[in-house]
């Protein structure tokens, strides 16, 4: 088994892979399905798909979205078989690919998605021939700039 130590490691893995948070990846494995709220088995293992292309801290975000679940983080691949209740893949025919690391988990992929949005804007508020966007966007870095983490905690579970 490889750890995953950097989100290039994910970048350079070829095919499709999955994201699973458990405290026994061998014991799913044996099992086949994961339970929908708990009580009824659904068809597969349920997974959260990765996809290479993303920014990096999309890709962090993901790896930390069912973190809450406790256990390890894991990626594997398999065979996707349909959908579960929180509308997540659903795998059969898992393979193991690593164990992702305990610093990538607790990557501040927050921080990273709101530095990448304030180099966007400023870009745009720099290059742009229209006055009005070159406005907006010097506007809205100085604001983002000013933000707190908390109220970019709420935009992003805006909805959920």
């Amino acid at each position: 088994m490889i750890k995953i130590n950097s989100v290039e490691q994910i970048k350079n893995i070829s095919g499709d892979i999955y994201v699973r948070w458990s405290k026994s990846i061998a014991l799913d494995n044996k099992r086949g399905y994961s339970l929908a709220y708990g009580t009824q088995a659904e068809r597969g293992l349920s997974a959260c798909k990765i996809d290479q292309e993303w920014d990096e801290w999309r890709i962090l975000r993901q790896l930390s979205e069912y973190i809450f679940c406790g256990g390890s983080c894991w990626l594997v691949t398999g065979d996707e078989v349909g959908r579960g209740q929180d509308n997540e893949e659903l795998l059969i025919n898992v393979m193991l690919i690593g164990k992702v690391s305990d610093e990538l988990t607790s990557s501040d992929w927050l921080k990273m998605w709101r530095d990448a949005l304030l180099a966007s804007e400023q870009e745009r508020a720099t290059v742009s021939g229209d006055e009005w966007n070159r406005t907006y966007a010097a506007d809205l870095v100085e604001k983002l700039s000013k933000q707190d983490r908390k109220l970019w905690q709420r935009i992003m579970n805006y909805g959920r």
